[in-house]
């Protein structure tokens, strides 16, 4: 692979892991904010659980993302 094309690479993954804690953090608001809207109107709060269910994910993937160029190597765990 040339080195233009692995340095973009590179940026395009440090710019996914950056978007994706950043959507966390959002849907992080969004949840305080729907348990509230919840708590407070007597509405049935599942949703909540869905939208942590989806961080759960996203936190997954962000692990998986900043370990990308990690060797192989489980030793280490």
């Amino acid at each position: 692979m040339p080195i233009d094309e692995e340095k973009l690479s590179n940026e395009r993954v440090e710019n996914t892991k950056k978007r994706v804690a950043h959507a966390l953090n959002l849907l992080e608001v969004a949840s305080q904010e729907m348990k509230w809207a919840c708590e407070s109107m007597g509405w049935n709060d599942e949703v909540t659980y869905q939208i942590e269910e989806g961080m759960l994910k996203l936190g997954m993937a962000l692990a998986t993302l900043e370990r990308w160029h990690d060797d192989n190597d489980v030793s280490e765990v």
